[in-house]
């Protein structure tokens, strides 16, 4: 089992976006990473929904099958998940159609 957290920041000024992953063992032992720089998306929840999405292609390039992805925006979770009382701006879903 791993665990791969997700953030995602923004550089307004520059009009880009920037979603990162981190890939860490059962143990606690880090295993991989990637960060990508997303230009013209200056959404922070459409940002993070991609960080979740690079997450899982980021599993599936290492061969990890059974994990946990970690995200601090509850917004884009509850999304993923179906909850379509939330409104998002720029709906994140759209990003997510390999879930």
């Amino acid at each position: 089992m791993c665990k791969i957290n997700v953030d995602a920041g923004v550089d307004r000024a520059s009009s880009k976006g920037i979603v990162a992953t981190v890939c860490r063992s059962s143990q606690g032992h880090f295993i991989v990473a990637s960060v990508m720089v997303v230009p013209n998306i200056t959404n922070p929840k459409t940002l993070e929904a991609m960080a979740c999405l690079e997450a899982l292609a980021l599993a599936e390039d290492c061969g990890v099958y059974r994990l946990i992805v970690a995200s601090d925006c509850l917004n884009v979770i509850n999304n993923i998940k179906g909850d379509a009382s939330l409104h998002l701006y720029d709906d994140p879903s759209r990003y997510l159609s390999d879930i």
